[in-house]
């Protein structure tokens, strides 16, 4: 029986200053495997950050974890699935307007940040900088602009922000010796149309498509989805559909292993062993479907499909098909009280062997049958 807690803690100093601190503990330590906490505590720091603002500006130091794009199961670039980015951050913290006719282009937020990864990899403390500009045009469209550059590290002579500027004025990134990634994405929201999107409420379509960079040339990435928070009239049904795909490149008769991969930096775009975006990794390949329903005011039931294939590239790959129901009830405004039951088939199941550089290994003719049930309680006070 594996048992895990946390707590989060926030500190305000008016509208100025912030701490927030998540101390996290677990009853068997090394169970989460490479990446969860080193493999060899049972109690370390998920978040320990410190925040300023000034004007619209907000500052961040510490560790944190971030998500960039509209999906929801998973994103090409950032995500919460890795152990969360030592980094320094700074982002507007509310959505402004350009001065003078610019103004008519809509709201902005940009999104930066300078994290150090970890040591146990080909250059130990890699250095990954992040940008990200949304604009929301109108009310019913938003588009962004990610962008990732990894370099330095010891035993490189890369600096920011030269190396930085370098990748930006349009050099060459192979002959730089940067990894870099590149998503552009947007989230539609379409009103209810009789017959074409008869749902009562509408619906939302997002998507985002990303490139990383090779000798070979660019390599692509796609995610994409639907969500509709209303099936039915006079229901409480919502729906989501969300497609991801890491293998693109082979599907337009390009080159297929290089996402989150690099020549250079053979541990990749990863920390401690873990893609910084998609769980699914490299080559993969993965249909997600989630489905909730209201059967009180304050008692939701959900259900998940997933459907994974993860470096398809290789003779032997892995396989997963899952499905999953959660039920999650508000006690009150302060007690959040959840249960959750997974079924899993893993074929050809992989493990990571090696993260400096990176490897992974797939246990070929084994089919891994797993039953997780876990409940979550939630108390803020």
């Amino acid at each position: 029986v594996l048992v895990q807690a946390s707590a989060r803690g926030w500190l305000e100093f008016d509208d100025y200053m912030a701490l927030s601190a998540r101390p996290k503990v677990t009853s068997v330590e090394k169970v989460l495997g490479i990446g969860s906490n080193a493999n060899d505590k049972n109690f370390w720091m998920q978040e320990l950050n410190a925040k300023l603002t000034l004007w619209n500006l907000s500052f961040d130091v510490g560790r944190g974890s971030f998500w960039w794009g509209p999906s929801y199961h998973g994103s090409l670039l950032i995500t919460d699935h890795a152990f969360p980015l030592d980094r320094v951050a700074l982002r507007s913290e509310e959505p402004f307007r350009l001065p003078w006719l610019l103004k008519h282009l809509g709201d902005w937020k940009v999104n930066s940040f300078l994290a150090r990864l970890e040591r146990d990899r080909d250059f130990p403390r890699t250095n990954v900088f992040g940008l990200r500009l949304s604009l929301l045009p109108t009310s019913w469209l938003e588009l962004g602009a990610s962008r990732l550059t990894q370099f330095g590290g010891r035993g490189r002579s890369q600096s920011f922000p030269k190396a930085v500027f370098d990748s930006y004025e349009g050099l060459n990134p192979v002959d730089l010796g940067i990894n870099e990634q590149i998503s552009i994405d947007f989230r539609a929201r379409i009103p209810n149309v009789p017959y074409i999107v008869p749902f009562p409420s509408g619906m939302q379509w997002y998507g985002e498509v990303g490139s990383e960079d090779d000798i070979e040339g660019t390599t692509m990435a796609v995610v994409t989805g639907i969500y509709i928070p209303q099936v039915f009239r006079k229901s409480t049904n919502d729906l989501r559909i969300e497609y991801a795909n890491t293998d693109f490149s082979k599907v337009i008769g390009r080159k297929s292993g290089s996402w989150y991969n690099h020549g250079t930096y053979v541990s990749g775009m990863r920390q401690r062993g873990f893609p910084l975006g998609h769980h699914m990794g490299t080559d993969g390949v993965d249909l997600f479907v989630r489905s909730t329903r209201y059967l009180t005011d304050n008692l939701r039931l959900g259900a998940n499909f997933n459907l994974q294939e993860r470096q398809k590239n290789l003779p032997v790959h892995e396989k997963k098909r899952e499905a999953s129901v959660d039920l999650t009830w508000w006690v009150s405004s302060d007690l959040e009280v959840s249960l959750n039951y997974t079924y899993q088939r893993i074929k050809n199941p992989g493990q990571i062997s090696n993260i400096n550089p990176f490897q992974e290994f797939f246990a070929a003719g084994v089919t891994s049958v797993n039953h997780l049930i876990w409940t979550t309680v939630r108390w803020e006070f």
